[in-house]
């Protein structure tokens, strides 16, 4: 059975609620994937990520406006939605950049929601 990825409205919705809900807030009408936050708070959506079982294509560091890197869950074996791709890449991403830039690094992440993750 085949599982299908919800559009972008059904996404940020479900996103809105169950992964950024309690740790920051959205406006309904907000629609854009584009969410870039801090080490901690990333740290919290990643709890969330992984309690739902929200998928992680892509994980995106930046230096102020400047952009450092990214990870994809392609390089890695692991399913997007499996904890330890995005875990691990997080972790790597942190010591290998903290020690490079003096500022601090923000993160952004691309997710995906398939039906099969949605709680009725």
């Amino acid at each position: 059975m085949e599982k299908r990825k919800l559009d972008r409205v059904e996404t940020m919705a479900y996103l809105r609620e169950h992964v950024f809900g309690g740790i920051f807030e959205l406006p309904d009408d907000y629609l854009s994937m584009d969410i870039t936050m801090s080490e901690e708070t990333f740290a919290q959506v990643l709890d969330n990520v992984e309690q739902h079982g929200v998928a992680i294509h892509g994980i995106e560091v930046t230096a102020g406006d400047e952009f450092v890197d990214v990870a994809t869950y392609e390089r890695t074996g692991f399913a997007a939605e499996d904890h330890r791709w995005y875990r691990a890449a997080f972790e790597r991403l942190k010591v290998q950049y903290k020690r490079q830039y003096e500022q601090d690094l923000d993160y952004n992440a691309t997710y995906g929601v398939y039906e099969r993750s949605i709680e009725y």
